[in-house]
């Protein structure tokens, strides 16, 4: 597509299309050689024509500026129930449409799609899901819990694990400075051999330290995560109904881990973080062809299994 947009088909060259200090420019902000005959092969016409064909297939952008492609509330959030590979967020727009001579705007239809059963490597119940009509029920069932339910947050586990990930990488930080001493020793030394295993144990450890470090990073991401969250928690449908697609989208990565969706059904985990909820199970009923959730919240003590892992589930089925 991006050749299609180059103006040397007509015959300029272009410069100034990216720069150390800013990357890429916009297209506007190139500019434009003097135009050599010999290297034209395409018609400015066409050209221009296709410029103007390709200008209107662009994202859609509403009144704030936002493309629909950065509505998607739950996008690297869901996944299909399936085969268990994420979701793609995909904006499908039908075609334009004349009706007595008028030309009616297209529609655009916001989607979660499986791409693995898409290009037919695997045959699924269903492959594409509608945006507005699971987001919808998703979140309303997750803003009912909110309200109805305490949420109990493992900051004590997450306080464990950073001192737990500060010691290990103190060892291995321990550990390398004695190799490197004894590196140091034996190059002196000449002794070839002895050199070249403990250079493979150096580089072993480096490697270790490299995850760790990535660990406890994670935590310190985590950390604020949770911070934030309870800052969030006692008025959050308050705050989240009024704040931006954004800050939406920040908010619902707080506390879900994945949706994993299925014909008729989903399952929606909570972060390793939250502790409580334990089990929050929903039926979702057709009243005047209108969904209603009926949530029903069990914890801990009251005779239901818990699963192992701290991140829960909440789980609905639509009829």
């Amino acid at each position: 597509m991006l050749k299609l947009r180059n103006p040397i088909y007509i015959g300029y060259p272009a410069y100034n299309k990216c720069s150390n200090l800013h990357g890429k420019h916009k297209r506007s902000e190139w500019k434009l050689q003097p135009k050599k005959e010999e290297l034209v092969i395409v018609d400015k016409e066409v050209f221009l024509k296709t410029q103007e064909l390709m200008d209107k297939r662009k994202p859609y952008e509403n009144h704030s500026g936002t493309t629909t492609k950065n509505t998607f509330l739950l996008s690297n959030l869901i996944y299909c129930g399936y085969c268990g590979k994420k979701l793609k967020a995909e904006n499908n727009r039908n075609r334009p449409k004349k009706v007595n001579g008028k030309s009616f705007e297209t529609k655009i239809y916001r989607r979660y799609v499986c791409e693995h059963a898409k290009n037919k490597h695997e045959i699924h119940e269903q492959r594409d899901f509608g945006a507005d009509k699971h987001e919808d029920i998703i979140i309303s069932l997750l803003a009912d819990v909110m309200k109805k339910a305490t949420f109990f947050i493992d900051e004590k586990g997450i306080k464990q694990e950073k001192e737990s990930c500060l010691r290990e990488i103190e060892r291995i930080k321990e550990e390398l400075s004695q190799l490197y001493s004894s590196y140091f020793q034996l190059k002196n030394e000449n002794q070839l051999e002895r050199l070249a295993k403990l250079e493979k144990d150096i580089l072993e450890i480096n490697k270790n330290l490299f995850n760790e470090e990535t660990s406890f990073s994670a935590l310190i991401t985590k950390e604020n995560s949770i911070e934030l969250l309870n800052i969030e928690l006692p008025n959050w449908n308050s705050k989240y109904y009024s704040c931006s697609v954004m800050e939406k989208r920040q908010m619902l990565g707080r506390i879900i881990e994945k949706v994993i969706l299925k014909k008729g059904s989903f399952e929606l985990l909570t972060k390793d973080y939250i502790a409580h909820p334990a089990i929050i199970s929903h039926k979702i009923k057709e009243i005047n062809s209108s969904s209603v959730v009926i949530p029903k919240v069990t914890g801990k003590g009251s005779g239901v299994q818990v699963p192992h892992r701290s991140s829960q589930i909440l789980t609905s089925k639509r009829c």
